[in-house]
């Protein structure tokens, strides 16, 4: 089933972190994955106002690994965070039971309304 059905038939589109925290001018968000919770394998994935709510593990042989980022920034809002800065180890597994030894590493900007 491809990535995007998933995130469609489960809802995820339908708004965006614009509407859940409308304090919220801009948004610059940056998604790292790290193999083992060392350097990034790849350039980060970079979003705006258009962020997912979750974002899929980069690693290939990857099952079901994805970090919900839209409490991340939740938090930071209400807060009234400028930047913030979170990593989480991948929820994931590459099958029979292993783990997912990726890490998700998520920082951002945020531009408030005055």
């Amino acid at each position: 089933m491809p990535k995007n059905w998933v995130e469609f038939s489960l809802g995820l589109a339908m708004s965006t972190i614009s509407d859940e925290c409308s304090e919220i001018e801009d948004i610059s968000v940056r998604v790292f994955s790290l193999r083992g919770g060392r350097i990034p394998r790849d350039k980060p994935r970079e979003f705006g106002r258009d962020l997912p709510e979750y974002v899929e593990c980069a690693n290939p042989r990857c099952s079901r690994g994805r970090f919900r980022v839209w409490p991340v920034i939740r938090v930071a809002a209400s807060r009234h965070d400028e930047t913030f800065e979170k990593r989480n180890v991948c929820n994931g597994s590459e099958g029979r039971g292993r783990p997912c030894l990726y890490t998700f590493e998520v920082e951002g900007e945020i531009t408030y309304k005055t």
